[in-house]
């Protein structure tokens, strides 16, 4: 009887493995252990991330220990455009791994935006790691200057807008 029990318990853990396995390809995740998750399935909140070097906290939905180092995954609920991902979706991403890697103190070797369509990987270079550094440096300036007005008259973008509740100018 024994016997059965741990024959049972083995093949439900073996059934449990594969599902989880085909769940992760499906959402577009690398092979690896997903050490992070921020999604509305994970439940519990998790704790933000935070770089005091930079300056930065943020939250990606997944992270995935691989064997190259930590990946970040943000998904998109959009499609991808034809010309290739948003530079501000790209920008988030390379913030995503700058923070990992600060954070946690493990190589970051690229980034995946997951598009309801496809997914794109970002190699994390020193270029731009470079680049999303700046975006850091031009956003911190910018607070200190001459309030932003809204450029735009659509109402389902201020609907879906994160600034919207400290924004006096929204529609």
């Amino acid at each position: 009887m024994l016997v059965i029990a741990v024959g049972l318990l083995l093949a439900a853990a073996s059934l449990a493995h594969l599902f989880a396995a085909r769940a992760s390809r499906q959402a577009g995740l690398p092979d690896g252990e997903i050490i992070y998750q921020d999604t509305i399935d994970a439940g519990a909140m998790v704790p933000r991330l935070v770089s005091y070097r930079h300056g930065i906290v943020g939250r990606p939905d997944y992270l995935v220990e691989t064997d190259q180092g930590l990946v970040p995954v943000e998904l998109k609920s959009s499609r991808c455009p034809a010309r290739g991902p948003f530079d501000n979706h790209v920008a988030q991403l390379m913030g995503y791994c700058l923070l990992v890697e600060d954070s946690m103190g493990r190589p970051v070797p690229e980034g995946i935006l997951r598009y309801r369509d496809r997914e794109v990987r970002v190699p994390f270079t020193q270029k731009k790691r470079e680049w999303v550094l700046g975006i850091i440096l031009s956003i911190r300036a910018a607070k200190g200057g001459v309030p932003v007005e809204r450029s735009h008259r659509i109402p389902q973008k201020c609907r879906g807008c994160s600034v919207r509740p400290s924004c006096g100018d929204s529609l």
